[in-house]
C-alpha cells in the first residue's frame, strides 16, 4: 500500500479550491477588520481633538475677558487669493476670535499644546504672521490655554 503525501485530490494541496477560497475569505475578512479598526481610531481621535478644542476655546474666552478684551466675533473667516504662475489660487483664513481693547483690534488664536502655544515655534509664528497680514489687525493674540495667559504678538512689517 502506498503512503499518501497529501498532495493531489482532496489532500489540501495547491489545487484544493476549498482551501484557496478559505484563504481568500480570511485575508479579505482580516483586511476589513483592520480597516474598521483604523476608521474607528481616526474617528475617536477627531472627536477627542474637537472636544479639546471646544474646551480650550471656552477657556480662551475666559482668559480674554479676564485680560480686558471684548470679543467682537469668533471663527471669523476671510477669503484670500494668491497667484501661482499667473493662476489664481483661492483659500480662506480662519481665526478663533476678533477682539478689541482700548480702541485697538486684534485677532486671537487659542492653542492647547506646549509647542503650539510658543510663538517661537516656526509653524506657530508663520500662522500668526499670516493672520497679521490677512486681517491687518494691530496685533495677534496667542492664547496659551494650558499656561492660562494671553500673549500679544506684533510683527515689524514694512508698511
Amino acid at each position: 500500500m502506498a503512503a499518501r503525501s497529501g498532495w493531489g485530490r482532496g489532500g489540501g494541496g495547491l489545487g484544493d479550491s476549498r482551501g484557496d477560497t478559505d484563504l481568500i475569505i480570511g485575508v479579505v475578512a482580516g483586511l476589513l477588520i483592520a480597516w474598521l479598526i483604523h476608521r474607528t481610531v481616526v474617528w475617536c481621535r477627531a472627536w477627542w481633538y474637537r472636544w479639546l478644542g471646544r474646551r480650550g476655546e471656552a477657556s480662551a474666552v475666559s482668559l480674554l475677558k479676564a485680560a480686558g478684551y471684548t470679543i467682537l466675533d469668533d471663527q471669523l473667516r476671510r477669503p484670500c487669493n494668491y497667484l501661482v504662475d499667473g493662476d489664481v489660487i483661492s483659500y480662506s483664513v480662519r481665526v478663533d476670535f476678533l477682539v478689541e481693547k482700548a480702541g485697538r483690534r486684534y485677532v486671537a488664536e487659542a492653542k492647547n499644546g506646549p509647542s503650539a502655544s510658543d510663538p517661537r515655534t516656526s509653524a506657530t509664528r508663520r500662522q500668526l504672521l499670516e493672520y497679521a497680514v490677512v486681517f491687518g489687525a494691530h496685533g495677534v493674540l496667542l492664547i496659551d490655554v494650558p499656561g492660562k495667559r494671553v500673549r500679544v504678538v506684533e510683527f515689524d512689517l514694512p508698511r
